[in-house]
């Protein structure tokens, strides 16, 4: 099903976020674009949270078949897979990095900041806030199979892996780990901030060495996490580096993501790039935030019509485009 929907362009992939182990939000997230027409839903290599995302699905009162769940792991140095911590001693309270939260992660507590590690998505922001560098950054991703073996059961249709980091050693074994798990489709989640376009090109050789054509997807990954603003400049990058892939001419199935927004499908469109998909996270979760943030959502029909009727009209735009490459 997962490989239809790319070879018919009518992949919008929803990314819950790697790092987002906030199962409450995952549950509404998956609901609300669920009922937008989404197919395929991105989540953090977390049992609560696969649990909760299907808990979303059957809410929506459709076979839950009709649903794909992609899981995300990452190597070390991976800003997905990466969470924030407050030195205190450090720390002025000045509340600079609170104000640019845009996952409300970082909250005060007994007049200290603090962050909520389970909605920490590793986007940086307030470590580049702070002016006294009391924001830390750690990235110690799970052994994979700890990650992936209690998620198997789930009919999981696609294991992806990020690995925006220089680190080629770890990239192989980790790849080369959750291609022993035989799920079907596998994707890889490059950008070129930490090696170059002939580096990247490399990566995605050694990914499909030895498997089928069109066995992998290569997501073209521009700006991590910045596509809270919708315009062409954030999703620009996404489009290059998809440019690249397809320069190269190699049998796998791409999509962007990384700074995407409702802009992404027709920015591949102006500049005639191809793509089989559309990933966007910060933006989708952006504009149901301030309905899904109701403790009583499912309880509220009115947030409930809003929330899927702003998801949908992002949903329909960007196959709307991918349907025109």
């Amino acid at each position: 099903m997962l490989k239809d929907l790319l070879q018919n362009r009518k992949c919008f992939k929803l990314v819950c976020g790697a790092g987002n182990e906030d199962a409450e939000e995952v549950e509404k997230l998956a609901y609300v674009y669920a009922k937008a027409g989404a197919r395929l839903f991105d989540l953090s290599a977390n049992e609560e949270v696969v649990q909760a995302a299907i808990s979303g699905f059957n809410r929506t009162g459709s076979d839950i078949s009709d649903y794909l769940i992609s899981i995300s792991v990452g190597i070390r140095g991976d800003p997905h897979i990466s969470k924030a911590s407050i030195d205190q001693s450090k720390c002025a309270f000045c509340l600079a990095c609170l104000k640019v939260c845009s996952n409300s992660a970082i909250f005060t507590e007994n007049n200290k900041i603090s962050v909520n590690s389970k909605r920490c998505i590793g986007c940086g922001k307030c470590y580049k806030a702070c002016q006294f560098k009391a924001v830390v950054y750690s990235s110690i991703p799970k052994p994979i199979n700890e990650s992936i073996d209690p998620l198997i059961k789930y009919n999981i249709s696609c294991l992806e892996l990020h690995a925006i980091s220089s680190d080629e050693k770890n990239f192989k074994e980790s790849w080369n780990l959750l291609k022993e798990y035989n799920c079907g489709i596998m994707s890889l989640c490059l950008d070129r901030s930490e090696i170059g376009n002939n580096e990247l090109i490399k990566r995605v050789k050694y990914a499909i060495k030895g498997r089928e054509d069109e066995s992998v997807i290569i997501q073209a990954d521009g700006s991590p996490m910045t596509g809270g603003v919708d315009d062409y400049h954030s999703t620009l990058q996404a489009v290059a580096t998809a440019e690249i892939i397809n320069n190269a001419r190699l049998p796998v199935f791409v999509v962007v993501s990384g700074g995407t927004n409702s802009r992404s499908g027709e920015l591949l469109k102006i500049c005639s790039v191809n793509a089989h998909g559309v990933a966007i996270g910060s933006y989708a979760r952006s504009i149901v935030g301030e309905y899904i943030k109701d403790k009583n959502f499912f309880e509220k029909k009115e947030l409930i019509e809003l929330s899927v009727m702003k998801a949908k009209i992002l949903v329909n735009r960007i196959m709307f485009y991918l349907a025109k490459l």
